[in-house]
């Protein structure tokens, strides 16, 4: 283990981020618990200096980013409750309502409010979110601003509005074609990934893969094999499964999960894979294969948090229809 981790001025408070941005972070160190445990340290150094006035307002912006990143650390771990009250603490703290920061702790409560499905408030969040970067930064091609059209999108797919969803998708997909041109970008594969998610609900089978196929090409050129070509890949499985073949669904799917065993990656995207596969099984009537890969999917969704549990239960449904069909084709042999 790096000695470094364990300096506690990796953990104080810098400036606020994306959630997307502390994703991989805490993929690659998913000890969320010490994450939190070394924030509240400096918490409770910055609030025993807080009582005079004037140490408060120059630790403002210190307490809120520690509240922030709390609050990331809890929603990683599926802890809607904690989530939302260490993201409301921050906007309690920071007093500055109309700059970037506060776009980004607006931003962040969208995300959340998207992680546990409260549609409504999300929408609301990522709208203070946009309307806040748009007056910061003015009507131009920005980063941010495309993150906040993406984001928007992402809201109105969970509500099922994928029209309105597709406009918005595309709106971040054009804009990160003109900020990265000819360059790869892994926002602009995500992009491409986002668009073709949207089409495969509209119908849209050939456009949607054409659009998964460029959100593989892209990220493959920029990283490799990682684990977002992997979760590509498996969304272009599901639907070439949709659309019937069943081979091509079956390789992609297995190329994902060789990709994730291969990067040691143990998320609810890789439960996904093993999902797809074992639908292409179930049809095939491998059915003690399908059972296993569904187990693993089970096993992957259960340790993911309180929305991995909800898809957990689902596959346990569909286990449990497996294994109905194999005492099934048992009993045709007794």
């Amino acid at each position: 283990m790096n000695e470094s981790l364990n300096n506690d001025q990796l953990y104080e408070p810098s400036t606020f981020v994306n959630y997307e941005e502390f994703i991989p972070r805490f993929e690659a160190s998913p000890d969320t618990k010490r994450f939190i445990e070394q924030y509240e340290k400096t918490l409770s150094r910055l609030q025993e200096g807080s009582t005079k006035a004037e140490t408060k307002n120059n630790n403002f912006m210190e307490l809120a980013v520690c509240y922030h990143n709390i609050a990331s650390a809890y929603l990683y771990q599926g802890n809607s409750k904690m989530s939302g009250k260490f993201y409301n603490k921050a906007l309690e703290v920071y007093n500055e309502k109309c700059d970037l920061n506060a776009a980004t702790i607006y931003h962040n409560l969208g995300w959340m409010c998207i992680e546990f499905e409260q549609p409504r408030r999300a929408l609301q969040f990522c709208q203070n979110s946009l309307e806040i970067r748009k007056k910061c930064l003015g009507d131009i091609v920005h980063p941010d601003i495309a993150i906040s059209y993406d984001k928007l999108g992402t809201v109105y797919f969970e509500q099922v509005q994928y029209r309105k969803a597709l406009i918005y998708k595309e709106k971040a997909l054009n804009m990160r074609k003109e900020l990265y041109k000819d360059k790869p970008h892994s926002f602009l594969a995500e992009s491409y990934s986002n668009v073709g998610l949207t089409l495969k609900c509209l119908n849209q089978y050939n456009e949607a893969l054409e659009a998964l196929k460029n959100a593989v090409y892209i990220e493959a050129q920029l990283h490799g094999e990682n684990r977002d070509v992997a979760f590509y890949m498996t969304n272009q499985a599901f639907i070439y499964f949709d659309i019937g073949e069943n081979y091509e669904a079956g390789q992609l799917s297995n190329r994902a999960i060789r990709i994730y065993s291969k990067l040691n990656i143990r998320t609810p995207h890789t439960g996904m894979a093993h999902e797809s596969l074992a639908e292409i099984q179930n049809q095939g009537n491998d059915l003690e294969t399908c059972r296993q890969n569904l187990v693993k999917a089970y096993r992957l969704h259960l340790n993911s948090g309180e929305k991995g549990i909800t898809r957990a239960r689902l596959v346990s449904l569909d286990i449990q229809a497996i294994e109905k069909k194999l005492a099934l084709t048992c009993n045709k042999y007794l």
